[in-house]
């Protein structure tokens, strides 16, 4: 590995180097130059592999940069690509084996957001979850035909929110064949 000196050579050789060029504090288009062919192609197509793997900090990088450029999967298979490269290099260059690192855990930051915004989705469902924090959830705005179809149920059989619960729709009751009442 001494021909390539370091990994920013072998990196632009293969093609799987970062583009950079910026102007005036904005990034423009940039691209990766050719390199070569088959180890691309190999290097693409073992990002694309490691964008699936489970517990794989690969497969969180790849997601986080895609998320970044709208959808786009081309620069997060760059980028990936680029890092395999790079930790191909320091095995073959130290002649120690890799080690593994895990997914990065969360920041106690992104944590909670990821809380919220699921405790928030679950809540516009229908399924009552236990709040978290102090700011309390918004109840969801009940529109007109949502009132009606409410007053058309039993209230016996209807959640705080209108909705029918799987216990009232699985009841004998709510198909009219209810014991009658003494």
């Amino acid at each position: 590995m001494r021909q390539f000196g370091d990994e920013r050579n072998i990196s632009s050789w293969a093609g799987v180097c970062p583009g950079n060029h910026r102007s005036a504090g904005k990034s423009k288009s940039s691209h990766t130059n050719k390199g070569n062919p088959w180890l691309r192609s190999a290097l693409t197509e073992c990002a694309q592999g490691a964008s699936k793997k489970k517990n794989c900090f690969l497969k969180d990088k790849f997601w986080r940069i895609t998320t970044k450029h709208g959808g786009k999967r081309a620069p997060a298979v760059m980028a990936v690509a680029h890092n395999l490269l790079r930790f191909v290099f320091q095995v073959l260059a130290t002649g120690k084996p890799y080690q593994a690192r895990s997914a990065t855990p969360l920041e106690p930051q992104q944590r909670e957001r990821m809380i919220r915004h699921h405790i928030r989705r679950l809540g516009k469902l229908g399924a009552a979850v236990g709040q978290r924090g102090p700011a309390p959830l918004r109840p969801r705005r009940r529109t007109t035909a949502a009132k009606a179809a409410a007053s058309l149920t039993n209230p016996g059989f209807s959640s705080p929110h209108g909705f029918l619960t799987f216990a009232a729709i699985t009841s004998p009751c709510f198909f009219g064949t209810c014991p009658p009442r003494n």
